[in-house]
């Protein structure tokens, strides 16, 4: 409340908009994040980690579908920033939701080579290529999954601090993931 009792003195905090929406967000009130997201993006149009953030609460509110303004986020995010991991990895679950397997492969590849090793991303993308493996998609591993384990000390600035933190959520721990993988970025918070 405090938040939003600040933003509403301040409208043209981005940052602000921004945490409030991911608050909102990690508690599953979707509504009231895809609010602030508006502003936020409305502000700070060209910041690809925003627009990834904003659709994973859009997909949070679609109940895990990534169909429709989701995907018009995912897009936006991926417009930006053909390399960002968040939107990348929802992008793979739209096509593994849309049965574009080969897609979803390609797209999940792309997404662990553009996150540390040992992050809570890479682990989502292992799984999501497991997964992919055991329905017999073409160009996917069997990978195994594994626990994320934190990355070394000298991770890159130009990381994203969550990308070098293990997951939290034990749905993001867990094997392989189904259509409705989307669940797993919902409670994860960011500072």
């Amino acid at each position: 409340r405090q938040a939003e009792e600040r933003l509403a003195k301040q409208p043209d905090d981005a940052r602000g908009w921004a945490l409030l929406a991911r608050a909102r967000a990690s508690i599953a009130q979707f509504d009231k994040a895809l609010a602030a997201y508006e502003k936020a993006a409305a502000l700070t149009p060209k910041d690809a980690d925003l627009w990834a953030d904003y659709a994973d609460a859009a997909a949070g509110k679609a109940e895990g579908k990534m169909a429709g303004k989701p995907l018009e986020l995912i897009n936006r995010a991926l417009a930006l920033d053909a390399r960002n991991a968040k939107a990348l990895l929802l992008r793979g679950t739209w096509e593994i939701q849309n049965n574009q397997l080969a897609d979803a492969v390609k797209t999940f590849t792309l997404a662990k080579s553009v996150v540390e090793p040992n992050s809570g991303f890479a682990q989502i993308a292992d799984n999501a290529l497991a997964d992919l493996a055991a329905r017999g998609a073409a160009g996917a591993s069997a990978v195994a999954p594994v626990a994320a384990a934190p990355a070394p000390g000298g991770a890159s600035g130009a990381r994203r601090r969550e990308e070098t933190r293990p997951a939290r959520n034990p749905i993001a721990r867990r094997a392989p993931l189904g259509p409705n993988c989307r669940r797993q970025f919902v409670r994860r918070s960011r500072p």
